[in-house]
């Protein structure tokens, strides 16, 4: 699943692990092992994404931020 637009977007990237279905397309024959949550995500949205990921126990969790310095880095959510 790909949703794009401006700060709107659902990234996925896999090193490997592509599988071939009958009709040719692609699917990724991986799990995700980190998710990074951006900065405009909604709270509804962000307990969906964090209820989903530990279910299937993903735990290595980021929120992206703008630090005290101004930059822009994730630090993991607790």
């Amino acid at each position: 699943m790909i949703l794009h637009s401006y700060d709107e977007e659902w990234r996925l990237i896999f090193a490997s692990g592509y599988m071939a279905t009958d009709d040719r397309r692609l699917i990724a024959n991986a799990k995700p092992t980190k998710i990074i949550l951006g900065l405009k995500i909604s709270d509804d949205d962000k307990k969906a994404v964090l209820m989903a990921a530990r279910h299937v126990g993903i735990e290595n969790i980021e929120q992206m931020i703008i630090n005290d310095d101004d930059e822009f880095v994730s630090e993991p959510i607790k």
